[in-house]
């Protein structure tokens, strides 16, 4: 999952090498810091699990 508003083609180039250390696909999610902060039931289930930060700072839980 990726907030802001980042530019797509380096979201999806910097998931590459992911892909290829852990061997499986990565999905990245784009949300609006507005959208993250919506109910939906995906982003809670998102949110109860582990988090880690790749680029900057993991926003406050």
């Amino acid at each position: 999952m990726v907030l802001g508003k980042p530019d797509v083609n380096a979201v999806y180039e910097a998931c590459a090498p992911i892909e290829a250390a852990v061997h499986r696909p990565v999905n990245p999610i784009i949300l609006t810091p507005e959208e993250f902060a919506a109910p939906p039931a995906f982003l809670d289930d998102v949110r109860s699990g582990p988090a880690v930060a790749v680029i900057g700072e993991l926003p406050s839980r």
